[in-house]
This record gives C-alpha cells, structure tokens and sequence, in this order.
C-alpha cells in the first residue's frame, strides 16, 4: 500500500464552463473555443490531466521529504440525471521518490509520465469517451487555426 494517496477532482460542469477563462490564462491554446468544454468535455479534461500531472507529482515530492510512495487517481464528478454527482475515474498510478530523483524535472517531457509512472492504469469507460470525442475535439481545433 502507498504511504500517501493524492486524488484530483474535476468538476465536470464548472471545468466545462470556464474553458475560455483557461485559454485566457494560456492553459490551453487559443485554438481552444468555449464550447470544445460541451463538444468534447472529457478530450479536454484529459489533456488538462496530462498538462497539469507532472507538477502535482513534482510538487508533492518536494514538499513532503518522508514520501517514499505516492498514489495518484485522476478523477472528475458530473451530475446525473437527478443533479447527484457521480464520480468517474480517468486514470491512477503510483510514484516513487527513487523515480522523482531521476527525473530532470527542468527538461523533462510530461507525455513520459505515463512511462515511467509504476502502475499506470487508465480507466476503459474514460478511454472509450476519449475515442468518442476525438474526431469532434480536432474538427473543432482544425477550424479554429
């Protein structure tokens, strides 16, 4: 078992909703539009988890010194038909201190996280959801070249 845990949420409506503010803020690029967040939701909640991952990793690693091990699940909430949230797991995987160390953190590409991480696991229902919305998200990014 990990000796730490480390679980982030997305909130599926709210993520969706403020998409412009995110491409304002150069988390996404300005080929990004607004309504990308209701066309294709979980493209762009999978491309903020691969942008925004390695810091979380990073960040942990650096402030907590006595982590050897950490779990990370990535994971956003969406109501259901009654306004209940239900949670969705996208994806999840551990960390090790021993890996943190070997990374040059200022050179590093953030699409290796996923190779190096022990235990990746992406989630089947997520990646189906990706595969959807593929073609919509680079329909919509081609057009706004």
């Amino acid at each position: 078992m990990p000796a730490c845990s480390t679980t982030v949420t997305i909130d599926q409506p709210t993520f969706a909703a403020n998409v412009q503010d995110m491409v304002d803020s150069d988390i996404f690029s300005k080929k990004v539009s607004p309504t990308l967040g209701n066309v294709a939701p979980h493209y762009l909640m999978n491309v903020f988890e691969a942008e925004t991952a390695p810091y979380i990793v990073r960040s942990l690693f650096m402030r907590n010194p006595d982590v050897n091990t950490c779990h990370f699940v990535f994971q956003y909430v969406n109501p259901d038909d009654y306004g209940n949230d239900v949670t969705h797991r996208m994806l999840s995987f551990d960390f090790t201190r021993a890996i943190f160390q070997k990374v040059n953190w200022d050179r590093f590409n953030i699409d290796n996280l996923r190779k190096i991480s022990p235990n990746f696991k992406g989630d089947p229902g997520f990646a189906a959801l990706l595969n959807d919305e593929s073609i919509a998200a680079m329909m919509d990014l081609k057009s706004n070249e």
